[in-house]
């Protein structure tokens, strides 16, 4: 009497641990690539979140002002000796930077993740377009974006002004108080 031993052989648990392995793989695979969209996502929240903080302290000096000025460059005389504000993005440390009365004093909007600002005035609207550097390297994509428009209530130039820097000068800080 031939009795067969019952169980699995050697072949039928290969196969079963190969089968298993695969799944488990391509599992992980998934989790990986949801775990690094998330993490984008929420670097990309994070920065956008900096961002519209650096927006919401320039549009409250450029709501008021009775003069604006666009350029790519501070030159002396645009201060005209009046107290003044300076928004632009430092290209050595990537940074949204305020400037107030003199070069020396610069506090900093955002962490270091900006590639550029541009601002644009038409007809007193301030356009405020602000970029990050991608999150992934080889996919511009992932960049974070704001861009915003900004009516400025005393200022009604005809001509249209584009740069990356944002000179702000007589502004009326008790008027935005009073507002606000």
């Amino acid at each position: 009497m031939n009795k067969r031993k019952k169980g699995i052989s050697l072949a039928e648990l290969l196969a079963v641990l190969t089968i298993s392995a695969i799944i488990i793989i391509g599992a992980l695979v998934i989790y990986n690539i949801g775990w690094q969209s998330y993490n984008i996502s929420t670097k990309k929240a994070e920065i956008q979140r900096s961002m519209l903080n650096a927006y919401e302290i320039i549009s409250e000096y450029t709501r008021f002002a009775t003069e604006v000025s666009i350029g790519d460059n501070l030159s002396i005389d645009a201060t005209n000796g009046t107290e003044y504000r300076v928004f632009y993005v430092d290209s050595d440390n990537t940074l949204v930077t305020y400037m107030m009365d003199n070069q020396n004093n610069k506090s900093f909007l955002t962490d270091d993740f900006m590639d550029g600002i541009e601002f644009t005035n038409n007809n007193g609207i301030l356009d405020i377009d602000m970029t990050s550097i991608p999150l992934k390297s080889n996919d511009p994509t992932s960049a974070a974006t704001i861009s915003t428009k900004i009516r400025m209530l005393n200022i009604n130039k005809e001509e249209t002004e584009s740069g990356t820097l944002l000179i702000i000068r007589h502004f009326d800080e008790n008027k935005q108080d009073k507002n606000q």
